[in-house]
């Protein structure tokens, strides 16, 4: 796409990354940022490489003297997300479903806060610079960010959290069984 946008002739390109792009880390008191150095802690997460591999095609594409700005979402939630594609787990919680959880976090971003950075991007953004997008106060463990589920829902839900190396094996074992105990994959739990 941006081989083509170039050869179109096309003006700026927002390639839209993710925080994935950006890694983990196994230190829950530190908050990365654009300029740390990739680092996927779980070894096998195909989302993360595969934004990974985007992100760098962009900044390779910089380097070429195009005009790409990279904009770094968070884990975007909000309205509007008819598929449940971000919201699955949530869902799963107001359902007390989601019993279990993991130690770890996200960096959680509002979709309407998503537009408006892109927007920014496009119009000051530096090529080749990378952009997290996320809230102040969004970088959260899991426990955290579903009692404020529960709190702004009016609905909380007592969990317990439980180490990944017992909650990985669980859900390898759940999806060849075909049960739907955990809302997350075995790769994204071992990336938390």
């Amino acid at each position: 796409l941006l081989a083509a946008a170039r050869q179109a002739g096309a003006g700026r390109v927002v390639h839209v990354s993710s925080m994935a792009a950006i890694g983990c880390t196994d230190d829950p008191a530190r908050i990365l940022d654009e300029d740390d150095p990739y680092t996927d802690l779980a070894g096998q997460y195909a989302y993360s490489r595969s934004k990974r591999l985007g992100h760098e095609a962009a900044l390779a594409a910089a380097e070429g003297g195009q005009d790409v700005v990279i904009a770094c979402p968070g884990f975007v939630i909000g309205p509007g997300d008819v598929n449940h594609v971000s919201t699955h787990a949530v869902g799963a919680y107001l359902k007390g479903q989601l019993r279990t959880l993991q130690p770890g976090g996200l960096t959680y971003v509002d979709a309407r806060d998503v537009v408006d950075g892109l927007v920014l991007a496009a119009e000051r953004g530096a090529a080749g610079r990378p952009y997290i997008l996320s809230a102040p106060d969004g970088h959260l463990d899991h426990p955290a960010f579903f009692r404020k589920v529960g709190e702004q829902s009016g609905r909380p839900r007592r969990t317990v959290t439980l180490p990944s190396a017992l909650l990985v094996p669980s859900a390898r074992l759940a999806g060849r069984l075909h049960l739907p105990v955990l809302p997350l994959p075995p790769e994204e739990i071992a990336s938390s």
